[in-house]
């Protein structure tokens, strides 16, 4: 893998779920945060997944 992939993961995986849940913790609205937080996260798996290639083990 290419570093620069493996940074994007690093980010993806161990920053980002830290990012979220202090945004919704702070939200005024958190059901309306936790729901933005989800379709981004649905986004960002689907990204990783069709950026290896849609294999099986991926999608279960």
């Amino acid at each position: 893998m290419p570093p620069g992939t493996l940074l994007l993961a690093a980010v993806s995986f161990l920053v980002y779920p830290h990012v979220v849940y202090r945004a919704a913790a702070r939200a005024r609205e958190s059901k309306r945060a936790e729901l933005l937080n989800l379709q981004i996260d649905s986004v960002l798996l689907g990204l990783w997944v069709a950026g290896l290639g849609f294999h099986a083990w991926l999608r279960i």
